[in-house]
């Protein structure tokens, strides 16, 4: 089976809330039922974003609804991704510049 990996915000939940994009949990648990693996990237931290709607704490509240417990990568910059059917290529961007292999 395959992995998905998604960013959160504006891809599975509406941008800072707690709210799911409509038919996103559906799709997640069905993902999941066939059995692929669900992974998060996100952004949130739970330092930054404590008592915040969108904190990672209300977050996971809100991930608890799906059937299944995903995997949730938290504190990153999305990697910008392409991928075809031969290979995948991850463009690692920071602020709009290719990152430096030091840099991470």
């Amino acid at each position: 089976m395959a992995a998905y990996f998604f960013d959160i915000d504006g891809t599975i939940i509406n941008y800072h809330t707690t709210e799911w994009i409509p038919g996103a949990k559906e799709m997640l648990n069905r993902l999941h039922s066939e059995g692929h693996d669900v992974i998060f990237i996100t952004m949130r931290d739970a330092e930054r974003d404590a008592g915040k709607p969108w904190s990672i704490e209300n977050t996971n509240i809100m991930l608890a609804e799906l059937d299944f417990i995903p995997i949730m990568l938290s504190n990153l910059q999305s990697p910008r991704i392409i991928i075809d059917d031969s290979k995948v290529t991850a463009i690692r961007r920071k602020q709009n510049k290719v990152w430096e292999d030091d840099e991470l």
